[in-house]
């Protein structure tokens, strides 16, 4: 089966199981879970083909500084990806906090991952692509400073 990009953007359950591992990866960096609008950059990411062949096989350790240096247009157009995508956004982060597969601490305001990790090597060849960015991302985020993540990515928040 061979998915096409607009079938993977229309379907909110990828977008929870990227999400998801997205707060897997930054927990297990950082010992607590994301705020939520750290989740925004996520979909608008994993979800646009040239993103995802830039950064899906990066090194976990500094990948995202190296593909900015040789990609120095890799945020061209997130910001607005972000903003158009803030619903869908919001779709999955409904669904994966429904499903159990992440919680919400409302004392700290942190997403929390609490279920079994997501597995790329388990999904579609098509979608495994996606969950190792989600992966990346998570990883990368939370190894750095937001300002400076967001300025290898031409984001705000």
């Amino acid at each position: 089966m061979s998915l096409d990009i607009y079938e993977l953007m229309q379907n909110p359950a990828l977008g929870t199981c990227c999400i998801s591992k997205f707060i897997e990866s930054y927990s297990s960096i950082k010992g607590r879970g994301p705020k939520l609008p750290l989740t925004m950059v996520v979909l608008p990411i994993v979800f646009h083909r040239q993103s995802v062949d830039i950064l899906q096989r990066r090194a976990l350790s500094g990948g995202l500084l190296n593909a900015k240096v040789q990609n120095p247009t890799l945020g061209a157009g997130l910001q607005e990806r972000m903003v158009e995508m803030t619903d869908q956004t919001l779709k999955s982060v409904s669904m994966g906090l429904t499903l159990g597969l992440f919680g919400y601490n409302p004392v700290t305001c942190d997403l929390i991952a609490l279920r079994a990790k997501i597995e790329g090597p388990k999904f579609p060849a098509a979608v495994r692509p996606l969950i190792w960015t989600a992966d990346r991302l998570g990883r990368w985020m939370a190894e750095m400073q937001i300002p400076t993540f967001c300025s290898h990515l031409n984001i705000t928040f």
